[in-house]
């Protein structure tokens, strides 16, 4: 079940969904699994309740806080995170639905 969860969602994994949408952002649709649809419809419902509270984007920003594996770590610069934070925004994710297979019309 983790297994599963990890290949649907993982950011760092170039052939699952969550990694390809991210690697296409603002360029073409990706089409992804019914499970990743469903939690992204669901993550923008929670963004747009939450008032961007809990943003779906909000990963590249994150990212700039990651500590290393070697433990090092520095702060970011206001710089870099006013580059990333144009990033950050829910409302610029654009899910379209896909087209009905002729055996569901």
């Amino acid at each position: 079940m983790l297994g599963k969860l990890d290949e649907t969602f993982s950011r760092y994994k170039a052939n699952f969904d969550i990694s390809r949408v991210n690697a296409a952002s603002g360029g073409k649709y990706v089409k992804v699994g019914n499970d990743t649809w469903s939690i992204l419809e669901s993550s923008l419902l929670f963004a747009d309740v939450t008032g961007g509270h809990l943003d779906p984007t909000v990963g590249p920003l994150t990212d700039l806080w990651r500590v290393s594996a070697s433990g090092a770590w520095t702060p970011p610069s206001d710089e870099q995170v006013s580059a990333v934070r144009k990033l950050v925004n829910y409302r610029e994710i654009d899910i379209v639905s896909p087209a009905p297979l002729a055996s569901e019309l």
